[in-house]
């Protein structure tokens, strides 16, 4: 890199199946020169009984409860979780990174902010505990969950607010 060159920041890039029912993802964060620095499991499927309780039986992206939408956002808080919030722990795992569609690129906000527009709010990159029966990511309300090995990975790798996320469903 040259002397008076400005670095990148770090970007997450997500990449989800087409059918989220049976497949799970994968979470790829990159440094500032675009080198794989992180790579996890990341699963983007909406919790059935959650969807159809909230009338959205298809777990259509764009809707309440809906499964992950793409498109490009931005992470506009970190929330750590307490270690001894075994709840918290439980549900999202060591942090909550919070998702807004990327206003500055709206014309690639996707259906991230279709969702925003339709009053989806809380999406956020987390991890928790794994499925019992298997061990497996769990579903959630619409966000991105990964492992917790990864969400601390982020953390140590210093991913904050303003780092950039695209999701994108797999061609």
């Amino acid at each position: 890199r040259r002397r008076h060159e400005i670095p990148r920041p770090m970007k997450i890039k997500i990449t989800l199946p087409k059918d989220r029912s049976i497949d799970t993802g994968v979470l790829v964060l990159l440094d500032d020169t675009g080198k794989e620095v992180l790579r996890a499991p990341c699963r983007g499927k909406a919790d059935n009984q959650r969807a159809i309780t909230a009338g959205n039986q298809s777990r259509d992206p764009g809707r309440p409860y809906g499964d992950t939408p793409t498109g490009l956002a931005i992470i506009s808080e970190v929330r750590r979780t307490a270690p001894d919030d075994q709840a918290g722990m439980v549900k999202y795992g060591p942090a909550f990174f919070l998702l807004r569609p990327f206003l500055d690129r709206a014309d690639r906000a996707g259906q991230m902010l279709v969702a925003e527009r339709n009053g989806r709010i809380g999406i956020g990159i987390h991890g928790g505990a794994p499925r019992e029966n298997d061990g497996g990511l769990r579903s959630t309300y619409g966000c991105p969950r990964t492992i917790d090995e990864a969400i601390r990975g982020l953390l140590a790798a210093g991913v904050m607010a303003g780092t950039e996320v695209e999701i994108e469903e797999e061609a």
